[in-house]
C-alpha cells in the first residue's frame, strides 16, 4: 500500500523537493539565480517526459521504491547529513567561486565578492575580503553563495582584521575599496623580506625610511610581482594612493615611514588573516583535523588536479592527528622562506635523492628557524606523496605551497594568448640582441 501511495504522489514529491532544494537559501545573486534556474528548467523537463510515459502498475511500484531511496539520498545530499560531505549546492557554488578566485581579473573578483553597493561603486566588508582570498575547502557548511554569512552571524571572528584595516581606512567607513583591495592583496602575496629589499631600493638617503612618494614607487614595483595586482586596469593614481594613510605619513604626507613600523603592520595583517582562515576550518576544540588541514593546502593547487586531491584527502578522514594554530602558523612561517626550501628540494631531486620528512624538517629549520611537528609532516607527505613511496611529488608540492604562501595570488591572470605574445616579444628581443654586432 505504501509503495502504491508513493507511486501516485511521486511527481508532487519531486516538484516540492526541487523547490525546497532550490529556494532553501533565497539570498543569492544573479549568477546564482541563473545556475539554479537551470536546475529548475531541468526538473520541469523531467516532469514533462514522465507525464508522457505510460508506466505499468508494477513499473510504477518499482519506480516508487527507487523514488523513496532517491528522496532520502537527495535530502542527505542537499542538507549535508553525511558528516562533513558538502551538499550539491555547496559544491556548485564552491567550484564556481574557486574558478573566479583563480582565473578572473581582479575587477571581477572584487565585484563578485563585494556585498556593499553605493550607486555604481562597490565596496567590500572585511568578511567579503576574507572570502575573496580563501578558496572553497570542500567541507559541508563552508561559506558559499552568500556574502560573509558566517562572519555576519559571529562578527567577533573578523574583529582582529577590522582593527588592522582601520589603519588604512582613510574615510573611516570600515569598507574596502577596489584600490585598497589591490593594496592588501599585494601585501599578502609577497614575503616580508622582499618588502625590505624594495624599501632599500627607494631609500635614497639610506636612513631606513621612505616618503609618501617613495612608498608609492615601492608599491608599484611590488605590484609587478603580484599577478592579481599586475592584471588590474583601473586608474593608476587611485591605486597608488591606497596605503598612503595619515598614520604612516601624516595628514599632509610630510612624514616618512620606517621599515620596522611597516613590517609590524605587515606581520599583524598576515597573522590576522591566518587566524581567521584557521578559525574557518577549526572544530569546537580549537584544532583542525588532518583531513581539513590537507584540504586547506590542496585548495591552493591547480583546479585540474582537484579530483585527485579530494580522493587522497578523504583517506585522512579518520586520521587521529589534530593541528593547532601554533602548528598551522609555524608552517606558514616556513613558507615565507619557500625559495630556500625550493632550492634544497630541487638540489636533492637533481642528485636523484628522495626528499624525506627529516630532510624537510631540517630545511625548514635552516631556512626559517622553525621546527615542524610530526603531524604537519605526516599530512604534507601524505598529500604530496602520490606513489606512497615516502617521496614528495616535487612539482605539485612547490606549486601548491606557492599558492598557500601568496594567499592564492601567485597565479597569472592574463590569457594564454597574452602570455604567448609576451613570450614571442621576449624571444624577438633576445634574437635581436644576439644578432646585434
Amino acid at each position: 500500500i505504501f509503495i502504491i501511495f508513493m507511486s501516485g504522489y511521486w511527481n508532487h514529491i519531486r516538484r516540492a523537493g526541487s523547490r525546497c532544494a532550490i529556494y532553501a537559501r533565497p539570498q543569492y545573486n544573479m549568477v546564482q539565480q541563473r545556475q539554479f534556474h537551470g536546475l529548475q528548467s531541468s526538473a520541469r523537463n523531467t516532469n514533462r517526459n514522465e507525464q508522457k510515459s505510460n508506466s505499468t502498475y508494477w513499473n510504477s511500484a518499482a519506480f516508487a521504491v527507487g523514488a523513496v531511496s532517491t528522496v532520502f539520498f537527495t535530502y542527505q545530499h542537499f542538507t549535508g547529513k553525511e558528516g562533513n560531505t558538502p551538499t550539491y549546492k555547496e559544491q556548485i557554488f564552491g567550484k564556481y567561486e574557486n574558478r573566479i578566485r583563480e582565473m578572473s581579473a581582479p575587477e571581477k573578483i572584487f565585484e563578485y565578492f563585494a556585498s556593499v553597493k553605493n550607486g555604481k561603486e562597490s565596496f567590500m566588508t572585511p568578511a567579503d575580503f576574507i572570502r575573496a582570498i580563501t578558496p572553497y575547502n570542500y567541507k559541508h557548511g563552508a561559506d558559499v553563495g552568500l556574502n560573509g554569512s558566517k562572519f555576519n552571524e559571529n562578527p567577533k571572528i573578523i574583529d582582529p582584521l577590522k582593527e588592522i584595516l582601520q589603519i588604512i581606512d582613510q574615510d573611516g567607513d570600515g569598507l574596502i575599496s577596489f584600490p585598497e583591495f589591490i593594496f592588501f592583496s599585494t601585501l599578502l602575496s609577497i614575503p616580508v623580506k622582499y618588502f625590505h629589499v624594495a624599501f632599500n631600493l627607494f631609500d635614497e638617503d639610506g636612513n631606513g625610511s621612505v616618503s609618501a612618494q617613495e612608498f608609492k614607487a615601492v608599491m608599484r614595483l611590488l605590484r609587478q610581482s603580484n599577478p592579481l595586482a599586475k592584471a588590474q586596469r583601473s586608474d593608476k593614481d587611485s591605486i597608488d594612493a591606497a596605503g598612503v594613510c595619515p598614520l604612516f605619513f601624516g595628514e599632509k604626507e610630510d612624514k616618512e615611514l620606517d621599515f620596522d613600523t611597516f613590517k609590524g603592520f605587515l606581520i599583524q595583517l598576515r597573522d590576522a588573516v591566518l587566524k581567521i582562515q584557521f578559525t574557518m576550518i577549526a572544530e569546537d576544540d580549537g584544532t583542525v583535523s588532518a583531513r581539513d588541514y590537507a584540504m586547506n593546502l590542496a585548495s591552493y593547487g591547480n583546479l585540474r588536479n582537484m579530483s585527485d586531491y579530494l580522493t587522497r584527502v578523504e583517506k585522512l578522514r579518520n586520521h587521529p592527528a589534530r593541528i593547532t594554530f601554533e602548528e598551522y602558523h609555524a608552517f606558514n612561517t616556513v613558507l615565507e622562506s619557500l625559495s630556500e626550501i625550493n632550492f634544497a628540494l630541487s638540489s636533492f631531486v637533481s642528485m636523484g635523492e628522495p626528499f624525506t620528512k627529516s630532510q624537510l624538517r631540517r630545511a625548514a629549520f635552516a631556512a626559517a628557524d622553525v621546527k615542524l611537528s610530526d603531524d604537519i609532516l605526516d599530512v604534507v607527505f601524505f598529500l604530496f606523496d602520490k606513489d606512497g613511496d615516502g617521496k614528495l611529488d616535487y612539482h605539485e608540492f612547490v606549486g601548491v605551497l606557492e599558492g598557500r604562501q601568496s594567499f592564492g595570488f601567485s597565479k597569472p591572470r592574463d590569457s594564454g594568448f597574452v602570455r604567448f605574445a609576451s613570450c614571442l616579444k621576449h624571444c624577438w628581443e633576445d634574437e635581436n640582441y644576439n644578432t646585434t654586432p
